[in-house]
């Protein structure tokens, strides 16, 4: 996630900064995020090819819009973000992140269309090929 504190006094300002599409999910939130992804399908869809055009991989959450910078399901979003922290002082609560990934069983990532999730899985293996450079 973010390495930077885009927080104001703690508290976050859904500025969209942390947010990637590798998300582990509950099984509950699988459910209803799959549901949620096949009605919004269209807007995924558009920002998936606003990163093809630029050559970049689709490594950032479905639900991050890319124009006004916002989470679109910011009062649903899942566990995770719940309780993730990019405040300084917040960050590295490892107990809480740990917790909340105990918890799932399942990613983000595995909701969304097979092509989309090949792109995602090669920009991380990329991701990773780099940074072993």
């Amino acid at each position: 996630m973010c390495g930077k504190d885009y927080s104001v006094n703690g508290e976050c300002i859904n500025c969209n900064e942390c947010c990637t599409v590798n998300l582990p999910l509950t099984r509950k939130e699988y459910k209803f995020f799959k549901k949620v992804i096949a009605v919004n399908i269209k807007a995924i869809r558009n920002n998936y090819e606003i990163f093809m055009k630029k050559g970049l991989y689709f490594l950032r959450c479905p639900f991050s819009n890319l124009e006004n910078k916002q989470c679109q399901i910011y009062k649903d979003r899942p566990t995770i973000c719940r309780v993730y922290h990019c405040h300084k002082e917040l960050r590295y609560d490892e107990e809480t992140i740990k917790l909340a990934k105990a918890n799932t069983s399942h990613n983000l990532i595995d909701c969304l269309p097979k092509d989309i999730q090949r792109n995602i899985r090669e920009g991380f293996k990329k991701l990773k090929e780099f940074e072993n450079e």
